[in-house]
């Protein structure tokens, strides 16, 4: 039953919510790789690859920005 409870519930929030959105309840829970994989801001992601320990994938979506702050 708790499966099925936690199912709905995902899968609710998959309705509602932006990836965006899902990506940051993912980085406040400290879950960062699912952060990271939730999120279509490059910023939020690259946030959140770095705090994951995966540079390479944090420099490549920091990368994909042209401002002073993704350098």
């Amino acid at each position: 039953m708790k499966t099925f409870t936690l199912l709905a519930l995902i899968t609710w929030a998959g309705l509602w919510l932006t990836p965006d959105q899902q990506g940051q309840r993912h980085f406040q829970r400290g879950e960062f790789a699912e952060a990271a994989q939730a999120f279509r801001d490059p910023m939020w992601q690259g946030a959140a690859w770095y705090r994951a320990g995966e540079f390479e994938k944090a420099a490549q979506a920091f990368a994909r920005r042209d401002t002073a702050e993704a350098f």
